[in-house]
Order: C-alpha cells, then sequence, then structure tokens
C-alpha cells in the first residue's frame, strides 16, 4: 500500500489527520506536504523553531485559516479541503492560547460556563464543578481573574476549553507566560486533568523539554515539513538527522571523513555504521555524553559554572578545539586544570555533512 493509502486508513481510525496539507503566505511555505495522524485519546506536541509553521497547522485545524491545498479530517470526517470547510464551532474542538483570555467580570464559575451556553442550569452547574476538580480550580470557584496568579488563570482557561467536551484540544504554547518555576507546575497540572479526562490534544511549543515532558509523541518540524515523528525517547536516543540530534540541546560537533566504518574525531573515534568509506561526515557528542576519566582524552579547563543539577565545563581539547561538558552534581574543577574524558555512545551520534 503507499504512503497515502496507508494514511488514508489511519485517517479513518485517528482523531485528526493531516492528509497532504499545504499552505502558504505569499512566498512563504508554511506547510509543505504536512501528514500526520493523531490518535484516539493521544496527547502530541508539534515542536520546532519558530516559524516552521506549528501554529499553522494548529489555525488549520480549527478552522481559523481556510486549506488551500489537502484534506483534514477528524474520525474520519472530512472538515476541511480547497473549497469546503466545516465551521469552527461545528468541529467540537477546544482552543488554550498563551494569553488566557478570560473575561476579567466574571467569576472563575462563570468563565468556565461560557462556553455551556443553551444547555440546563443544572446541567452547567455539574459540569463546571466536574472540570474544575479536574484542574485542581474548586476552592476558586467564585473568584474573578484579577485575584489569581497566572498559574491559576492558566488552568481555569483549560477548564473552560474542556467544560463542552470537545473531541479534540488545541493548546498553542500554552506556558509560555509563566515564569519557569510556575511553568513546571501548571503543566504539571495540565499533564493530570488531560490524562484524567483522556482528550486528544494537540500542542504547540518551541520548547524540547516541555515536549518530551507532555507528549505521548513528538512531531518535529522544520520549514514546514515534518522531520521526525515518535515517543521521546525515540527522538533523543535515535534521532534522524544532525538538526533532530542538536535541536534537543547544545551538541559537540567535529566534522571528519569514514574511514573503515568510523569517523575521527578529538574526542577519539566515533562509530558510523552504514555511511560510505570516504564519505564527509559530522560527529556530534552531547554535553551530557561526555565523563571525567582517568588516562581519558586530554583537555584542559577553561571555564567551570555550577547550575544547579550540574555543572557546566567549557575545555579546550589537544587540537586547540572546543568542548562542552555537563556533569552532574558539583564537580569541584579550577580554570587551568587538566581532565580525562570519555564518551558516552549512547550520546554520540554521525550523519552525513549536509
Amino acid at each position: 500500500m503507499s504512503t497515502l493509502g496507508r494514511l488514508e486508513v489511519a485517517a479513518g481510525e485517528g482523531a485528526l489527520a493531516y492528509l497532504d496539507v499545504s499552505h502558504r503566505f505569499g512566498a512563504v511555505h508554511a506547510l509543505d506536504h504536512f501528514d500526520l495522524v493523531l490518535g484516539q485519546g493521544e496527547f502530541l506536541c508539534l515542536l520546532g523553531p519558530s516559524g516552521c509553521g506549528k501554529t499553522t497547522a494548529l489555525r488549520l485545524a480549527a478552522g481559523l485559516e481556510d486549506l488551500q491545498t489537502g484534506r483534514i479530517a477528524m474520525a474520519g470526517r472530512t472538515i476541511a479541503e480547497p473549497g469546503r470547510s466545516v465551521p469552527p464551532e461545528a468541529r467540537r474542538i477546544g482552543l488554550v492560547f498563551q494569553d488566557f483570555a478570560l473575561f476579567p467580570h466574571l467569576s472563575v464559575r462563570r468563565n468556565v460556563a461560557f462556553g455551556l451556553r443553551g444547555q440546563p442550569h443544572g446541567v452547567q452547574e455539574r459540569r463546571v464543578d466536574e472540570v474544575l476538580g479536574l484542574v485542581e480550580m474548586s476552592p476558586w470557584a467564585e473568584a474573578y481573574p484579577h485575584m489569581l496568579s497566572g498559574g491559576q488563570q492558566q488552568r481555569v482557561a483549560l477548564a473552560r476549553a474542556l467544560a463542552p467536551e470537545p473531541a479534540l484540544l488545541l493548546l498553542d504554547e500554552p506556558f509560555s507566560g509563566l515564569d519557569t518555576t510556575l511553568r513546571a507546575e501548571v503543566r504539571e497540572a495540565t499533564r493530570r486533568a488531560l490524562e484524567r479526562s483522556g482528550t486528544t490534544s494537540l500542542m504547540v511549543t518551541h520548547d524540547p523539554e516541555e515536549a518530551m515532558f507532555m507528549a505521548e509523541r513528538i512531531a518535529l518540524m522544520r520549514a514546514g515539513r515534518l522531520v521526525q515523528v515518535g515517543a521521546p525517547e525515540e527522538l533523543w536516543l535515535r534521532p534522524a538527522d544532525a538538526f533532530v540530534a542538536s535541536f534537543f540541546g547544545e551538541v559537540n560537533r567535529f566534522s571528519g571523513r569514514i574511514q573503515q566504518g568510523q569517523v575521527a574525531t578529538p574526542l577519539g573515534a566515533l562509530p558510523a555504521a552504514g555511511l560510505a568509506e570516504g564519505r564527509a561526515a559530522v560527529a556530534l557528542v552531547r554535553p551530557e555524553g561526555l565523563r571525567l576519566v582517568e588516562g581519558g582524552i586530554g583537555a584542559t579547563v577553561v571555564e567551570r559554572r555550577l547550575l544547579g543539577a550540574v555543572t557546566l565545563v567549557r575545555l579546550r581539547l589537544a587540537d586547540g578545539g572546543a568542548a562542552t561538558a555537563r556533569l552532574p552534581g558539583a564537580v569541584p574543577l579550577a580554570a587551568g586544570e587538566r581532565v580525562g574524558l570519555a564518551v558516552d555512545p549512547a550520546q554520540a551520534f554521525v550523519f552525513p555533512e549536509s
């Protein structure tokens, strides 16, 4: 069966499916032959740098942009194709954005009930109580938005989106307006709430750690295309290319040529299975993949910075090049000190030079 045929089959079973979707803004190709299927009840993150097309994909699913090319389906039913689109209000989609958009003159209870207008009062009240409990905001039901912290406001926005029991929840950078400590707390509460509700969710973020924490699967994008889709462990341990490996954090990068199935680097020879002899290659070693060992590859400490749980060490290698290590705990090193290094093979990758 062709790739498109397999996608068509998956689209009939999935909660949301993008089928060969392309979208342009003038000369900018925001999405380029974009294919993705979300399973029922799945939490998937669209991850990538700014301008890669993440939010465009979200807006097309929500019906906030007219589809130019391809097809979008929910539970096997086409909701958008060129010239025909199901109205946003008829798609059973909930939206959570980074600006919360709560009504300042309404209490938490009334904000959450806003999407339940038209239902009997008793039904509204029961559902509001249910979702406020889900997001752990019941004690603040009669409070007003200005009385809440940013994290509490975000949880109210989540409750309001969940109240109508949407078939799909779309979240666009929902935690980016929160400080670091509060962001960790709120995303933990959000994940718990969505796990309990079983709602299919698609979240946009540019933060790799956030995507790995929240998602069952990550779809990493670059310039309107999907680069790799898989579980967080798959993208971390088995990156498809140098872009994927380096997107998840700083890497030490070395260039060389394949000789006898290896590429020589200042950190030693690294295996390069499957790459042709003599081919130009790039070797990437994560800072977490460098360890201090007696008798290892010689290096000189240039700078040391304690970052709490890890120590960041800048190093000068024997060939005059530089490397960075992230070592667990507080490591007592001084500038100018000589150390030995070893590489964890699970944190080193070799790809063809592009």
